[in-house]
């Protein structure tokens, strides 16, 4: 192996809150020995932190060695192992790449991040409610030009977060068509400054969808040759059905059941009333 680079496009200093983690495959690129560019495929990277600048050369210390990517405001070296495949799942060595990260005290001009709803339960299929978020913005530390933009997520039983395709706006309305069940919400704020940017979640947020109960009022008969018959002294049509109104459900639906005529006298279009 040649050489090993680390692109221009990995952060090489960052501001709290944000924070550096181990590179990938696609941020070097390697080089063999014909000047060629190794497919990333083939090789295996493997990362380790030390704290303090190791990029001159040096012992690396394992008393400064991390377990993890850092954290915390400091100058850090990264070590990432490149190993190219020979045959099957053997790896040759290929060699070494040290960097350094340096990490900055925040000057994260979000102050606070918070959503809410104009109402946690509402009625399947009725008008939907809407979340909005609130964040509070450091305009001095955010400085001229600095942009804000906003995230809606879901989130599950498990805590993990999954972003809802275009809730890209300070406010989300829930889809009317949601089944019964409570769902959680939390929204990301970023702010992006001419130096860095920084992103703050808010706390979750519950919505609870309930049943939807049919009324009277949501329902029309569905076939008026039968209920509209002139009393022929049977006391209940069993081959009556009723439909809910348009609008009412995402798609109408037809439910079968006994109509009763309310009086036994003669007549046209008498009332009856209907058991599902």
């Amino acid at each position: 192996m040649q050489s090993i680079t680390l692109k221009d496009s990995f952060k090489r200093e960052y501001i709290l809150p944000n924070k550096p983690a181990n590179p990938t495959a696609d941020s070097f690129v390697v080089k063999d020995e014909n000047d060629s560019v190794v497919d990333a495929s083939k090789l295996q990277f493997s990362t380790t932190w030390y704290k303090g600048d190791y990029t001159g050369g040096g012992i690396l210390k394992e008393s400064d060695r991390l377990q993890a990517a850092p954290e915390a405001k400091g100058t850090y070296t990264m070590v990432t192992e490149v190993q190219i495949a020979k045959v099957g799942s053997y790896y040759l060595y290929g060699g070494t790449y040290r960097e350094k990260i340096t990490i900055a005290a925040g000057a994260n001009p979000i102050e606070s991040v918070s959503a809410s709803v104009s109402s946690a339960t509402w009625t399947y299929h009725a008008t939907a409610p809407m979340l909005t978020a609130t964040a509070s913005i450091d305009s001095g530390k955010a400085g001229e030009g600095a942009q804000t933009s906003y995230q809606w997520y879901q989130v599950n039983s498990l805590n993990e977060a999954t972003p809802i395709d275009g809730a890209a706006g300070a406010t989300y309305t829930l889809p009317t068509d949601s089944p019964v069940g409570t769902y959680t919400y939390k929204v990301g704020v970023t702010v992006t400054t001419t130096k860095d940017s920084f992103t703050a979640m808010s706390d979750p947020v519950a919505v609870k969808v309930t049943p939807r109960i049919l009324m009277t009022a949501d329902l029309v008969f569905t076939n008026d040759s039968t209920y509209t018959k002139t009393y022929d002294g049977t006391p209940a049509c069993t081959t009556v059905k009723v439909q809910t109104k348009a609008n009412v459900l995402p798609t109408q639906m037809e439910i079968p059941g006994t109509a009763v005529y309310s009086q036994s006298g003669v007549g046209t279009g008498l009332e009856i009333t209907f058991a599902p």
